[in-house]
């Protein structure tokens, strides 16, 4: 059992990666202190589509 929980370790840990190009731009924004991009990108994400967890970081990012 242990080995089919390292095989789909990948497939957890890529699915909270950020595919979405204007979240990422908000996550790069706010971690270089550009808080009025960050709001920005992570607010022009939230209209188009995101995966869930894509979603709760555009909301985090948006205090």
């Amino acid at each position: 059992m242990p080995v089919a929980v390292l095989l789909l370790l990948p497939v957890v840990l890529s699915a909270q990666t950020i595919q979405n190009a204007t979240l990422r731009r908000a996550q790069q924004s706010f971690e270089n202190l550009d808080y009025r991009q960050a709001l920005s990108s992570a607010h022009a994400s939230l209209r188009e589509r995101l995966t869930g967890y894509e979603r709760a970081r555009a909301y985090e990012l948006l205090g």
